[in-house]
């Protein structure tokens, strides 16, 4: 029993059948969820997963569906936009690649805000960036409460995330890696050298919860004109 003897044997037929219905969708677009992220957002839902802490900025968590407020994405996701103006604040989630500026400090998207006008900002932090407080803050905070830390395909190298497992095992909680690279926490945790969607379609099977389908949505934008008014503009600037 436990998570260590459910990894010890082969793929079952219905594990390896949740496992490639969800390896298909990296043969169209390696930016969309895969089993692993539909996953997560099950655990959450069934209360045994409380909190997300990601290092990577492609912002699938968000589009998998997983709450905003149950993540800290410490280098920001390349498909938000901020608007950094005191008295607004608002952040747009788009479903394309906000950042616009080919010079590595400049972050202004180019667009403006929605709701008050002002310039928007892409969320990414570049290299030699500081890292934004709030997340880290609010990462640290979630990791000292947890009595489980699952460490999802990480070698945990990354300054500062790479500290975050510290909290959890100094207050007595526990620690599991699933990787297949050693980490320098490997003889602190329950080791799994092993693919993560494959880890994590057994712990689904095991748990008998079964994968949300992750459903692709676009934003379409319509616009309606004065076809009157733009047939007299064409009489009046025929080019």
């Amino acid at each position: 029993s436990g998570l260590d003897s459910i990894v010890t044997r082969t793929l079952r037929n219905d594990e390896k059948q949740i496992a490639s219905k969800y390896n298909k969708y990296k043969a169209y677009d390696k930016a969309l969820p895969t089993l692993t992220h539909m996953a997560l957002v099950k655990l959450e839902q069934e209360g045994y997963l409380k909190y997300i802490i990601s290092q990577n900025i492609d912002g699938l968590h968000l589009k998998s569906g997983f709450p905003r407020e149950k993540i800290s994405e410490l280098h920001g996701n390349i498909n938000l936009e901020i608007c950094k103006n005191e008295k607004c604040g608002k952040v747009f989630l788009r479903d394309f690649k906000t950042r616009t500026s080919k010079k590595l400090h400049e972050h202004a998207t180019g667009r403006k805000c929605e709701a008050c006008g002002e310039m928007l900002y892409d969320d990414i932090t570049n290299f030699k960036e500081s890292l934004p407080m709030k997340p880290f803050e609010e990462a640290v905070l979630h990791t000292r409460k947890a009595d489980l830390c699952l460490v999802l395909g990480s070698s945990l190298t990354i300054y500062p995330g790479s500290l975050l497992p510290d909290f959890v095992v100094a207050q007595g909680g526990k620690l599991a890696i699933v990787n297949l690279q050693e980490t320098v926490y490997d003889d602190q945790a329950l080791k799994i050298n092993g693919l993560v969607d494959e880890v994590m379609a057994r712990l689904m099977c095991k748990l008998n919860l079964e994968v949300p389908q992750f459903i692709l949505k676009r934003i379409i934008k319509i616009v309606k004109t004065d076809k009157a008014k733009d047939d007299e503009n064409k009489k009046v600037n025929p080019y």
